[in-house]
């Protein structure tokens, strides 16, 4: 890979066989940062006939934040909304711009008429916004939902159930989901309870249930949360970059984990609790299986030692400051203590020893 050239690979992004022109296309990632004419050529192949090109052109354009890509994955997602594996490849490389995707797609004309697979698409990026749980991203979307124009009805209803589909309740009828937290009442809400149409009145009726604000009836007391020193918010903006690159694929950008392959880290006992633990996991992985919110997670986590004690600190404080978490950031002193102290080890973690550690 190392002695690949722009030449070489422009030569094979345009190969008649579809598997050579999506394999040229994966392997151009390292270098679409620094060779931009690597994009235009990707962006001729924007109505490439073949779905293995259209798959992985996909993911690979979801690792640019360029405008010229996000319009192509635009189209992309436009032209194949009914495409289970072209849909999830296009959200999947967002990676919290979704709320921005989300608005692009409603200002574009030709989304007007309904198609195959449109409310699902617009579903599944409402459902990304509300799981980031951010209180100004959340009132956006309602806004969003709100300002349908007449015509596009479906739009809103696409909207109302992505947001519902984030919590589905259970046998009981019950909704286990820790409500988003706004800083007021969202007016938007309210106009939805007060919509003329009764499909649209009884959606907004449960998703009141998925926020909270303070004030509300039944809401929590507001918990006192210490603002990250100005040190320490750098942290955790370099965190949030670290995280996103070494830990998003298998926990997601938005920590809610994949069932049957990493647990959720939002809400999570072993983030939040003593960074003890937390700091043991990254710095020498962890084995065997483990419980997360009540379910068991059989994993191989890799360590991530390689990380140096000012990084591990800035990764742990934000996840333990994000997603609407309140508990407080790691120091890189602790970080290096815990490293001197179990320099020797080489094995990863079990749970079991993890949970004798306070």
């Amino acid at each position: 890979m190392r002695q690949l050239d722009f030449t070489t690979l422009k030569k094979a992004i345009s190969d008649p066989r579809p598997k050579i022109r999506a394999a040229a296309m994966r392997i151009s990632e390292p270098l679409l940062k620094n060779q931009a004419g690597l994009l235009n050529e990707l962006l001729m192949h924007v109505n490439d006939a073949a779905p293995e090109v259209q798959l992985q052109l996909a993911l690979t354009l979801g690792e640019l934040q360029d405008p010229r890509a996000e319009e192509a994955m635009a189209q992309i997602a436009r032209q194949n909304a009914a495409d289970l594996y072209l849909r999830d490849a296009v959200i999947t490389g967002l990676g919290g711009r979704e709320l921005e995707f989300l608005e692009h797609l409603l200002d574009d004309k030709s989304l007007g008429h309904r198609k195959t697979g449109c409310e699902t698409l617009l579903g599944a990026l409402a459902q990304c916004v509300l799981t980031e749980a951010k209180a100004d991203r959340v009132n956006r979307l309602l806004d969003l939902a709100v300002n349908r124009p007449a015509g596009k009805e479906w739009q809103r209803l696409a909207l109302l159930d992505g947001i519902l589909s984030t919590a589905p309740p259970d046998a009981k009828g019950k909704v286990k989901f820790k409500p988003v937290r706004l800083n007021a009442e969202p007016a938007a809400l309210a106009a939805l309870s007060q919509c003329e149409a009764k499909e649209v009145q009884e959606r907004a009726k449960k998703i009141d249930a998925l926020v909270t604000w303070p004030g509300k009836p039944g809401a929590g007391p507001e918990v006192a949360v210490k603002p990250l020193s100005p040190e320490e918010q750098k942290r955790f903006d370099q965190g949030k970059e670290l995280y996103l690159i070494s830990c998003g694929a298998c926990h997601q950008p938005h920590g809610m984990g994949q069932e049957g392959l990493a647990p959720p880290l939002v809400d999570s006992d072993w983030v939040l609790g003593t960074p003890q633990r937390l700091v043991r996991i990254v710095l020498h992985g962890l084995h065997g299986p483990i419980n997360v919110k009540g379910k068991t997670f059989q994993l191989d986590m890799p360590a991530l030692a390689v990380f140096d004690d000012d990084q591990i600190a800035s990764l742990l404080t934000y996840v333990r400051r994000e997603w609407g978490h309140t508990a407080g950031p790691v120091e890189p002193g602790s970080v290096k203590s815990i490293r001197a102290e179990t320099e020797k080890r080489e094995e990863a973690w079990s749970e079991a020893e993890l949970l004798k550690i306070q």
